[in-house]
Parts: C-alpha cells; structure tokens; sequence
C-alpha cells in the first residue's frame, strides 16, 4: 500500500526554478522510499505538465479540497515562499490571505494531525503582519527540529522575529544530481526576462549595458534562452539585439522553452550566464559555469552571500551603468578556478547529501512514531 505524502510549495505557476525543485524532491523522495506516494497541493495545470513531460509520478490535492484521511506526514519543499512580499501590489498581504496558494497550503498542513516537515526554505525579510501571524502560527506547531531555512539570511530572521531556529541548509538545487554537462557551446548565455528583453526604460539600459560588454569581448557565440515560453512583448527587443549582434559577426541563437531537462542542457552550453532570477544561476553554477546575477532581491543576495559569490551578484535598479559593464566583463574573464571559492565547493559537494539525510532522518522519525504506541 502506498504512503501518501503531502507536499506543499509555490505550484501554481509556470516557473522553472519551482518545478525544478518539485522533480528533484519528487525523485529524492522515490529515492529513499519508493512506497510513497507524494501529492502535490495546489498544483496547477500548467505545472502538473512540466513535471509530466520529465517523467514524474505523483497525486495531485486540488486548491482547498480535504486532504486523504490517510495521509502520513506534510512536507513543505524547498522555495522562496515564506519571503518577503511583492513591494509593487499595496494590497498583496491581504490578497496573499485570501487567495495565495501558501495560505491555502498552510491551513490545509494545520487541518490534518500528521508531522510535518519545512525543508530548506526562505524567511523574511519583510513579513508583512498577517503573512508573518500565519507563518509564525505553523512554525509553533511545527516539531522545532524538523524546520529547514535555506540560507543564513533566512535562518537569522527566523531566529530573531520567528521564534524559531532552523537548520540551515545550502539552496536545495546545488545538490541536484542533473546530467553531466554538455560541452561548452556559448562563450555567453542571456536569460530572456522581462528585466533584460521588457519594453521600459530599465530593460533598455539593461541591454545597452549588455551589448557595451559583449562587443568589448570580441565573443563568437551567444545564446538567449528562455525558462519559459518567451512573451510575445519580448519578442522585438530579443529580434534587436540578434540583429545587431550578428552586424557585429557574431553568432547568435535563441531557444524558447522547450521542457525543464532542453533548458538545464542549455545551461550546461553556456560558459558564462547572466541571469535577473535565482536558479537559472544556479544551475549555471552546479554546472561549474559562471553566472552573474543582476537582481535587488534579498534572496538573491542571500544565496549568492552564502556560497562566496557576492561579487557576481549585482543590484539591477541602483547599480551605475559603468558598474554593471565591469561586473559583466569581470565574470566574463574569469576561469572557473577564479570564479569559484571554498565554500562553493564544499556547499557543492554536501548539499546533496545534507537533504538525502535529513529528509531519510524524518521519514525513520515518523515510521518510528507510527510504530510506537
């Protein structure tokens, strides 16, 4: 009889840094016990046919539906979901209250009485008030030895605002097992988003930016990729910017989203990433690629502060052109050996090993309780 396992995350929405996180836990968890079951709550089409088209197997629990009565545990996954909020939207904590997949997934954890485990994720830093009550409500219930920050950032803000202290564990993705990399095709990888291909004014000073650096290189090959399908508003700028860089000789190509593992194999290609968001980074990086992050996120900063990497992540809104241009050019010249530090390394080489132990550590915790009376 199969062992039904809820999991909880940001499952509502095409993106690839989440559904990334949802395969590989999926397939840890198939990993160390191959008689659960995981359900995913809240799950959304558009998400359920990214995990799909990779293979996964899993339940789905609709947005708001009773769970299973016999559900064995509450696993909240890896992800940035208890951080800060959107500053842009004035009314996004009451929104978040009323329609937000983590408050549906909190009360929903809260319902049932199974353990529950916060596995590696964000905290803080601004917690509006009744975001911060209802995250604060399910750490108190939550066995204090089972929460997981994902960084030091978010595990100091727990500390000091939560009440709580979680493990800290380096972000779920640097200890995925995804294939080998493939051979570097692209001196220079471009993540298509709206912050690098939008139609404003901070997008084209972004590329101005982008161009000034690319031609100072003299590079020969160049990919724009995308880790979702590319917004037709994207399109003309991304159009632009390959014509004038093969006005310059150089060899351009752009690939949409074609699946999670054709983006990962994009990546791999790309000596050098320059990204807006946090796990196409990432995965730059698990690939021993370069990446440079352009980005005023906390979480960010945080990840990038964690693993020695502060100088490859910079401001988008206030750094100066000129800084931006030096930062490109920088990552660009640097090996591997000279991109990467200590710390990388060992956070590299363990965090696969940290999640498989601590994750086996709650399953044998809860067979163990189930066992005994």
């Amino acid at each position: 009889m199969h062992k039904k396992i809820v999991l909880y995350g940001q499952s509502d929405h095409d993106n690839f840094g989440d559904s990334l996180i949802y395969l590989e836990y999926i397939n840890l968890l198939k990993r160390i016990a191959p008689e659960i079951e995981p359900m995913i709550y809240g799950c959304s089409n558009i998400f359920s046919d990214r995990l799909v088209n990779e293979n996964a197997s899993f339940g789905i629990i609709p947005l708001g539906a009773p769970l299973p009565s016999d559900v064995l545990a509450h696993i909240f996954v890896p992800g940035g979901y208890f951080g800060c909020p959107d500053l842009t939207d004035i009314m996004w904590q009451k929104n978040w209250a009323k329609k937000n997949i983590i408050s549906h997934a909190i009360r929903s954890s809260l319902s049932a009485p199974a353990p529950r485990l916060i596995h590696g994720v964000e905290f803080g830093p601004r917690l509006k008030p009744i975001v911060f009550g209802k995250i604060k409500s399910l750490l108190m219930s939550t066995n204090k030895k089972r929460i997981y920050s994902r960084n030091s950032g978010s595990s100091d803000y727990a500390n000091k605002n939560l009440g709580v202290s979680p493990n800290t564990l380096p972000d779920f993705i640097l200890g995925c097992s995804i294939e080998p990399p493939k051979e570097a095709l692209f001196e220079l990888g471009i993540h298509a988003t709206g912050k690098v291909f939008g139609n404003n004014i901070f997008a084209k000073n972004f590329r101005k930016c982008l161009l000034q650096s690319i031609l100072k290189r003299d590079l020969n090959k160049v990919c724009i990729f995308s880790d979702q399908k590319i917004k037709p508003e994207h399109t003309p700028a991304i159009f632009a910017t390959t014509e004038l860089l093969e006005a310059h000789g150089i060899n351009v190509q752009t690939r949409n989203y074609e699946g999670i593992s054709e983006t990962l194999k994009t990546i791999s290609e790309c000596k050098t990433v320059i990204t807006t968001k946090l796990h196409v980074g990432v995965c730059a990086i698990v690939y021993k690629n370069k990446s440079i992050c352009f980005s005023s996120h906390p979480k960010l900063y945080r990840f990038y502060k964690d693993n020695g990497l502060v100088e490859r992540i910079e401001s988008y809104f206030l750094s100066t052109n000129h800084r931006k241009i030096t930062k490109i050019l920088q990552t660009l010249d640097a090996d591997w050996e000279e991109y990467s530090n200590q710390q990388l390394i060992k956070n590299l080489n363990s965090t696969g090993n940290e999640y498989l132990k601590s994750l086996s550590d709650f399953l044998n915790g809860i067979a163990h309780e189930t066992r005994t009376p």
